[in-house]
């Protein structure tokens, strides 16, 4: 499948330090024509990687959000996705929003350290 080699070569290229490579190519993933519908998972990575991208590195978490609402429509508790939209709730201000995220997944397995993490995180940006 062409997007799946894509995303392929985009991992490659950020792991070998090309990260505007990989960027460009995850953007050609994410703008590509799906054919097949495993290709779907082509374009969710492509999001997911290029969400994380936008926040934690461009810090840029309006554009990353957008990006995780769309990835976040078709997988709802996906873990990473989840994780960093609370970053950019927090990034953004948007703290209540982000509050009661935490608060939900300190009760799905797994997430409990890192809501509890960002739970502090929210009550530190809080305080004056």
């Amino acid at each position: 499948s062409p997007l799946l080699v894509k995303v392929e070569h985009a991992h490659i290229a950020y792991a070998l330090g090309y990260v505007e490579e990989a960027r460009e190519r995850f953007h050609a993933v994410l703008n590509g024509r799906s054919e097949r519908s495993c290709e779907e998972g082509a374009k969710f990575e492509a999001r997911r990687f290029l969400a994380y991208d936008e926040i934690n590195n461009l810090h840029r978490p309006a554009r990353g959000l957008a990006l995780l609402e769309e990835a976040l429509a078709q997988h709802k508790d996906h873990p990473e996705l989840l994780r960093n939209r609370l970053q950019a709730w927090i990034d953004l201000g948007r703290l209540d929003e982000a509050r009661a995220e935490a608060e939900r997944m300190r009760h799905m397995a797994g997430l409990e350290e890192v809501a509890a993490a960002l739970l502090k995180k929210i009550h530190e940006k809080k305080a004056p």
